[in-house]
């Protein structure tokens, strides 16, 4: 009889039978600490052999020097995509699914592929492919936008001309894979689309964002003494920019670190924060009790790194345009000696963009429609009816839907003469205090305001306004704008 791999064969005192049961038992997923030595005994008294008891000659040859030898469950090596080569075996990585096509037929065979890029906490992304009938058995997984844990798939090096990104490696997922997906408890992050509901009250809140610009360090006189204050800018999925005051100790450690990596966005996680409002603008505050995590790696940080990814072109725009001023009513109000007066702002927009002015603000005109259908995502104008889904052409989303936002000219006044400027989005709907949808549901088909609207219009008086010239290119042409990016009510001279 030919001898096994193991060095086993019936000439060492085993039956044909014996050794098919026993090949058998140590094909089989044991139980954590059983005793092979018993099973084997068990196997013995089954096929009534005269001996039941494993003599230590024969449990030499079958086990080598311990018969007691105990059969161990392997443990799940968690690693990150820079880790995985050829060689490497057993194996898992913790990934996000960040993009799945259509499957396609290759061109010079009739064999079927579909092509995956996964994510791991790092942001290291890796392509990978699924081939012929193993489509179909993924077909309800690996979906995209969902984490997953990806055991031993088979690991290759691609050849340049297919590959979709720098990665010179490409995963090979089929019906030896294992994939599980990770359903980690979600945490209760507040999105800062309901942060409205937690203004100025004792409750506190828990967010998850993209920090993507930080603010010089000022030093504030509070009632309680100086303080020392450090503002910064965060976004998320909405691409609604959100500020966040850090307060002192926060400032020269959580965020100094943040400044450090402010180029890359950092992910912040921030529990127990406060929302305050001012002149209507909503934006968050740290507190004593609370906590930061810098760069976490959970599924929702993941996920979120995925998103940034996706969209990097944008937030690159909102960084350079600086356009989450529009949000920020709350920046830092100027010393006396930077408030010009209107007449000044015209000579000086060959060499500046950047005005504070002390002026009263009106409605230019109320016979044309102060309101637009955006994009949900971007802002920017679209064809679409109200809560219509769409692609947007634009920020390239396929989720998106139609949602109006405010925007109308504002005559600015002062003693020293008048200009003309544009008002968006939050600062436009605080000043009329009506919201955007409440806005189209009361303008006609004419474009004509409801008179109940106009009579909550504020009586004209002085606004601490900041100013931004914008140049916009039509027919060849560029022409500079004047956009509204921040209000404050009217403070007395004291304070500038």
């Amino acid at each position: 009889m030919p001898r096994h791999d193991d060095g086993l064969s019936a000439d060492d005192g085993l039956s044909t039978d014996s050794l098919a049961l026993f090949w058998t038992m140590t094909s089989l997923a044991l139980p954590d600490s059983v005793l092979i030595k018993d099973i084997v005994e068990d196997i013995l008294k089954k096929l009534d052999r005269k001996s039941p008891s494993v003599n230590g000659e024969l449990a030499s040859k079958l086990f080598g020097d311990s018969c007691f030898y105990k059969a161990k469950k392997m443990t799940k090596q968690f690693k990150l995509i820079s880790d995985i080569f050829p060689m490497t075996k057993g194996w898992t990585v913790k990934v996000l699914v960040a993009e799945k096509t259509i499957p396609r037929e290759s061109q010079h065979s009739s064999i079927r592929y579909q092509r995956l890029i996964l994510i791991d906490s790092k942001g290291t992304r890796v392509q990978a492919i699924i081939f012929g009938a193993d489509i179909k058995l993924f077909e309800d997984t690996l979906t995209r936008s969902k984490i997953y844990h990806i055991s031993n798939a088979y690991v290759s090096p691609i050849k340049p001309k297919h590959r979709i990104m720098e990665n010179d490696l490409q995963w090979t997922i089929n019906g030896r894979t294992l994939v599980k997906e990770v359903e980690d408890d979600q945490a209760s992050f507040v999105s800062f689309a309901d942060l409205e509901k937690y203004k100025n009250c004792t409750a506190q809140v828990d967010i998850i964002a993209l920090a993507i610009d930080i603010h010089p360090v000022q030093q504030l006189k509070t009632k309680q003494g100086a303080s020392t204050i450090q503002k910064v800018v965060l976004v998320n999925q909405d691409l609604k920019p959100m500020l966040l005051t850090m307060w002192d100790w926060f400032v020269g450690n959580e965020a100094a670190q943040i400044s450090k990596f402010i180029t890359t966005k950092p992910i912040i996680i921030a529990q127990r924060l406060k929302v305050v409002s001012y002149n209507g603008i909503i934006s968050l505050s740290t507190k004593s009790t609370t906590s930061f995590i810098i760069n976490p790696n959970t599924c929702e940080a993941m996920a979120l790194r995925s998103w940034s990814f996706l969209n990097e072109n944008i937030l690159k725009d909102i960084v350079s345009e600086k356009s989450y001023l529009t949000f920020a009513s709350g920046s830092a109000i100027p010393s006396n000696e930077n408030v010009l007066k209107i007449n000044q702002i015209e000579s000086l927009l060959a060499k500046e963009t950047d005005f504070w002015v002390k002026a009263s603000m009106m409605v230019k005109n109320l016979n044309r429609k102060c309101w637009y259908m955006a994009c949900s995502h971007c802002n920017k104008m679209i064809g679409a009816e109200y809560e219509e889904s769409f692609e947007c052409i634009h920020c390239k989303r396929k989720d998106v839907r139609g949602t109006p936002r405010c925007c109308f000219d504002v005559e600015l006044k002062d003693t020293s003469g008048s200009i003309f400027a544009t008002i968006f989005g939050q600062n436009a709907e605080t000043f009329l205090s009506c919201s955007a949808k409440q806005l189209m549901e009361q303008t006609n088909e004419d474009g004509i305001i409801d008179i109940k609207i106009v009579a909550t219009l504020p009586n004209p008086h002085d606004y601490l306004i900041r100013v931004k010239a914008t140049t916009y290119e039509s027919r060849g042409h560029g022409t500079k704008k004047l956009n509204i990016v921040a209000i404050h009510e009217t403070i007395n001279e004291d304070t500038i």
